[in-house]
């Protein structure tokens, strides 16, 4: 009996032991794992806090881990983190405006980036490969790359110069990808028209790559463009297959000049002018020097619906310089030639003039420019004979120097004549007056087919 009264004891005793409740005095401290804690609870290995599935993790070294769906919770408007010596310096969460924000001593927003739309700011410099930038952003020792989806026709990566007291762009640096032909192009807008007018079309275009054409364009300057100089590559040891040519004059005749005002409207990206030009059109061109023209894409407008690009007949005007040049140099050769021809002639009939004749002044003889010039069929010239001449001829050559007609004048006054020049072939030729066959004066006349 007195065996089963002590284990009925030890029963409950054990019972009591398994339903009993931790209590600690309010003062001192309590330890896990050690026997002289140094704070109020001090656990010596890992701790669990929460669940059996989801809780915060407190390993021997006193890091931190979340396990499951255990997080580090914010409440509203308040920090995440703060500073043991400032509590105004940390991570905040300000959940009027949904945002982290860092701040300083004074608790002043620094930067802060939205938490639902990932849209921020920074005060101060930032710096990329540099700890200590001295401009809002400086970049060391690296690349910066702007990337862009090559997918999209006209997809745009922008940098932006903005007047800050107006609040407006001033200028722009814009890539732009057209996959169709373009592989890459840089564009430096004055102001925001985007070329969509051609108000403030102060623009400059950059092919990055070339497009397949037969000459590639690397730089563009949409509208007119100041330079004290322009050089351009001559050196011989640069050049191959160095010939002569003798034809300038051959090809100038068959240059047909224009006038013309630009359509710019019509092409407003382009930049062109709105006066009156002189020159050539590249489709006639072509067919005398087709080295000159070359064809590319070019930027013609801007719309709603994005650029819009079209081939285009460019034109090397520099080719011509050496063209004119020889084309001089062939002319001058023939007004040599004539000019001896004249002397020739006129030495010759000097030999047969009389004393009484041959001190006749023939200053004041004079040769008219012929009308019309050009001309298809006849043609009339006037001309001034000095009174007491005993001769006056009109003499005309071709460009080598070869008489095609000739004609006595009246020995005195003035007067003109008509020529019918239906019987000659196209071309340029040289017309010249002698008086007592003195040599007056040369011009020009040009035929016509």
């Amino acid at each position: 009996m007195k065996k089963n009264l002590i284990l009925a004891a030890g029963l409950v005793a054990i019972s009591g032991i398994a339903t009993a409740q931790n209590i600690f005095p309010a003062s001192g401290n309590t330890g896990i794992g050690t026997i002289t804690p140094a704070a109020g609870l001090q656990v010596i290995g890992t701790a669990r806090l929460g669940s059996a599935t989801n809780y915060t993790s407190i390993d021997v070294n006193g890091n931190i881990r979340f396990v499951g769906t255990a997080g580090l919770q914010i409440a509203n408007n308040a920090y995440a983190f703060r500073a043991a010596t400032n509590a105004n310096i940390g991570l905040y969460f300000n959940a009027a405006g949904n945002a982290f924000e860092f701040r300083s001593a004074t608790a002043a927003v620094m930067s802060s980036t939205g938490a639902a739309t990932g849209n921020g700011f920074f005060l101060g410099n930032l710096g990329l490969g540099i700890s200590t930038p001295a401009k809002k952003l400086e970049v060391r020792s690296g690349d910066v790359r702007l990337s862009l989806p090559s997918t999209t026709l006209d997809s745009n990566t922008a940098v932006e110069f903005v007047n800050s007291s107006a609040g407006v762009v001033d200028w722009k640096l814009e890539h732009y990808q057209n996959p169709l032909f373009d592989t890459g192009s840089l564009y430096i807008e004055y102001a925001n028209d985007d070329f969509a007018s051609d108000a403030n079309l102060g623009i400059a275009a950059y092919y990055d790559a070339g497009d397949g054409y037969a000459l590639d364009i690397k730089y563009w300057v949409l509208g007119a463009m100041y330079a004290d100089a322009y050089y351009q590559a001559s050196d011989e040891k640069l050049k191959k297959d160095i010939k002569e040519f003798k034809s300038g004059l051959s090809i100038i005749n068959q240059l047909k000049p224009k006038t013309y005002f630009y359509d710019s409207e019509k092409n407003k990206a382009m930049g062109l002018n709105k006066h009156l030009n002189y020159g050539f059109l590249a489709q006639d061109l072509e067919k005398v020097i087709p080295e000159m023209v070359t064809t590319q894409k070019a930027l013609r407008t801007k719309d709603a619906n994005g650029r819009y690009f079209e081939e285009t007949k460019l034109v090397s005007n520099m080719t011509l310089i050496p063209i004119l040049t020889q084309a001089m140099q062939e002319q001058q050769a023939q007004i040599e030639e004539l000019r001896a021809t004249v002397e020739k002639l006129t030495a010759s009939i000097s030999a047969s003039q009389s004393d009484a004749v041959s001190n006749v002044n023939i200053s004041s003889a004079t040769l008219g420019q012929n009308i019309p010039n050009p001309l298809k069929g006849v043609t009339s010239i006037r001309y001034n004979v000095p009174t007491g001449s005993s001769s006056a001829q009109l003499i005309i050559t071709d460009n080598n120097g070869k008489t095609v007609k000739s004609m006595q004048l009246a020995k005195s006054g003035a007067g003109t004549v008509n020529i019918d020049a239906s019987s000659l072939s196209a071309g340029t030729y040289n017309y010249s007056l002698l008086v007592d066959s003195k040599l007056v004066e040369t011009k020009r006349m040009v035929i016509t087919k």
